[in-house]
């Protein structure tokens, strides 16, 4: 059964193939497999990774970097847990899969996109990592870490304790808009002017880094905001109701935090405006209005991701949504 299960994935790590990639070599973008020497459980093996390496023990909490620390670290049962299945998934050094390779010229693609339409975004250097973060992706200085066991693959038996909602945002499709989206937030944080900003703000913010993600890797919106076929069927559907909803009921001028976050925070549903709305709805209405703005507007992508935008008072009567 369990031999099944890996051979299962391994036809699958074949067959992955991540969105807005391209064909030539040349524009991959390297994903340094500080993984696979942090195993190894020596500072030799470490070679121009150990500053990476460096990061990682301090920020995760392993302790200073030594070659004592590097084997208890090796032989810790949270890294060797996914170790196999990751070989599977996305190989090891000198023999990486066709998903992992297409994940470095997906990557290609999206550097060129940020260098077009983001300049100023200071772009990393990527390392895989067995993340010890329920956080996939996080950053450190000049370096990006890369959670690679955060991307098994729904039917990874491990994964079995998280909800649906989350279990399915674990696979290889997942990874360059998480990755655009750790980018965007890093460089242009939420940072309204005032102490008590409305919810129509957060939402503008939220539909801004969404537009972001979309432009920056290809990706419709859809996919960009992580819902199924039947999630979006309904959100589509029921657009106007949910604009309603938060009209009717005065959330959109409302400061409260709470309700901030129960519209735009990851969830199974959006009880908040209606009991079959699925999970962060207010992401997908601030898009809406994103959207409706630009086809109005004529602003650069980091006017819209900046106070600038969802700061001002007449944003929504310029979107005419």
């Amino acid at each position: 059964m369990l031999k099944t299960y890996y051979l299962g994935l391994l036809i699958v790590a074949a067959l992955v193939v991540l969105p807005a990639c391209v064909e030539s070599d040349d524009n991959r973008v390297e994903v340094k497999r500080l993984d696979l020497l942090l195993r190894k459980g020596n500072m030799k093996a470490l070679g121009d990774m150990r500053d990476a390496a460096d990061k990682l023990f301090k920020i995760s909490g392993y302790g200073e970097l030594t070659d004592s620390a590097l084997a208890v670290y090796s032989k810790a049962p949270s890294i060797t847990l996914s170790t196999s299945v990751m070989d599977s998934v996305w190989g090891v050094e000198g023999q990486e899969t066709v998903a992992f390779i297409d994940m470095e010229r997906a990557f290609g693609s999206m550097v060129a996109n940020f260098r077009e339409r983001l300049p100023e975004v200071a772009l990393p250097s990527i390392y895989a990592v067995v993340s010890p973060f329920n956080q996939s992706v996080f950053t450190v200085d000049s370096v990006m870490f890369l959670g690679l066991n955060h991307y098994l693959g729904v039917d990874y038996e491990p994964y079995g304790y998280f909800p649906d909602y989350i279990r399915r945002r674990k696979v290889a499709d997942r990874i360059l808009p998480d990755v655009a989206e750790a980018l965007v937030r890093r460089d242009f944080p939420y940072s309204p002017a005032g102490d008590y900003p409305t919810v129509l703000s957060r939402l503008l913010y939220e539909g801004a880094v969404t537009e972001a993600v979309m432009q920056l890797t290809g990706l419709d919106e859809c996919q960009a905001l992580g819902y199924d076929e039947s999630e979006w069927e309904w959100l589509e559907k029921n657009e106007r109701e949910l604009w309603y909803a938060l009209a009717g009921r005065k959330l959109l001028f409302s400061t409260d935090d709470l309700t901030a976050n129960m519209l735009v925070g990851l969830s199974p549903v959006t009880t908040v405006l209606h009991h079959e709305s699925p999970g962060y709805a207010g992401r997908f209405i601030g898009h809406r209005i994103v959207a409706s703005y630009l086809k109005y507007n004529k602003v650069a992508l980091s006017e819209i991701l900046s106070p600038v935008f969802y700061d001002d008072k007449q944003a929504l009567s310029k979107a005419r949504y």
